[in-house]
């Protein structure tokens, strides 16, 4: 967990801070991160996805199913620019490789979803890392 938090401050500060701006999902350099911040052979591994429809835009890297890890340790999760946990997400990516993965295997995944923050209750955790979403079978549909 330790990881995914230092991973996910990397990212923002790398965002908001840095003034070359290396993570910036508006200039497309996600995966110049993912590469930096883990290694080029992680990065090789994974396959861009993109997805919108009128309520929702999905974009992002995914393993392929031939690699994937024992635990959930790089599955990043962006909603509106913002570093979350999210138990919908994990299961949705979950039930997206139920037939493509060995059983306790995980898929890799950096996955920055956008839809209308009215959509969204980000109250529900004093660190604002956790969120609800109000039509969680919407959303869990889209991501699978």
């Amino acid at each position: 967990m330790r990881k995914l938090r230092s991973s996910a401050t990397i990212f923002r500060r790398w965002h908001f801070e840095r003034n070359d701006n290396v993570f910036d999902a508006r200039k497309r350099r996600a995966k110049k991160t993912i590469m930096t911040l883990y290694s080029p052979q992680l990065a090789q591994e994974l396959v861009k996805i993109e997805e919108s429809s009128n309520e929702m835009n999905l974009k992002g890297y995914i393993s392929r199913p031939s690699y994937s890890r024992p635990n959930r340790h790089r599955q990043i999760f962006f909603v509106n620019g913002r570093w979350v946990k999210s138990n919908l997400i994990e299961e949705a990516l979950e039930e997206a490789y139920y037939d493509k993965l060995f059983e306790g295997r995980k898929p890799v995944a950096f996955l920055f979803l956008r839809l209308d923050p009215a959509r969204i209750d980000v109250n529900i955790h004093p660190h604002k890392t956790e969120i609800r979403f109000y039509d969680e079978a919407a959303v869990r549909k889209f991501i699978t």
